[in-house]
């Protein structure tokens, strides 16, 4: 049992996709959770191909993410762990020949002006 990819780094708004490969297929229930918190209100799970995605709308969706296979009884029997890191992303704009940029990561602006 694995995901792929099993890190992941991307920013706000990045489609996030972990998929959960079972072998045999169909040797049990796949399940999915996070090891801290519910998993994203947007995700979407397709249970028979093993997938998890989800638009990445908050930092706060990063951490560990669980694939869990389980029997009838709903027992663990095996599971495997992906993990994400959401970044804000890197931003700028350009305003009467200045460009801001702004590094939302540290959250420290830094400016630069056009030779004109």
């Amino acid at each position: 049992m694995r995901i792929e990819p099993d890190y992941l780094e991307l920013s706000l708004g990045d489609t996030v996709e972990f998929r959960c490969h079972v072998t045999p297929a169909g040797a049990g229930l796949v399940v999915w959770s996070r090891d801290r918190g519910d998993l994203p209100i947007n995700a979407r799970i397709d249970e028979e191909d093993g997938l998890l995605r989800f638009q990445a709308t908050s930092e706060d969706q990063a951490g560990r993410y669980v694939c869990s296979l389980q029997d009838d009884r709903g027992d663990t029997i095996a599971s495997a762990y992906a993990q994400l890191v959401v970044y804000l992303g890197l931003g700028f704009f350009m305003l009467h020949n200045v460009i801001i940029y702004k590094d939302v990561k540290f959250s420290r602006p830094t400016w630069s002006r056009d030779r004109i």
